[in-house]
């Protein structure tokens, strides 16, 4: 729980894109869910599922991404700040 929004807050700092911490954050929990033997299958489908929807949402931002034309976390906030 906390470890992964910590996970996630540092991903974006980093990279400068929500997407991309949440895309990895949507790669990591099920890989860590399936390396725990504390979960059952149930929680790992789940988790799993959630990675599908997860990148069926954020295609979008990964195209643009690609392209050059998403716009970072701090361009947001800058442009933010001068209105």
């Amino acid at each position: 729980g906390l470890s992964a929004i910590i996970f996630l807050i540092l991903l974006t700092i980093i990279t400068d894109y929500i997407s991309i911490g949440s895309i990895l954050l949507y790669l990591i929990v099920p890989t860590l869910a399936f390396y725990s033997a504390n979960y059952s299958n149930i929680v790992i489908g789940c988790t799993l599922i959630l990675l599908i929807v997860g990148m069926i949402k954020h295609w979008i931002n990964i195209q643009r991404i690609i392209n050059g034309t998403e716009k970072g976390l701090r361009s947001v906030l800058r442009k933010d700040k001068n209105i």
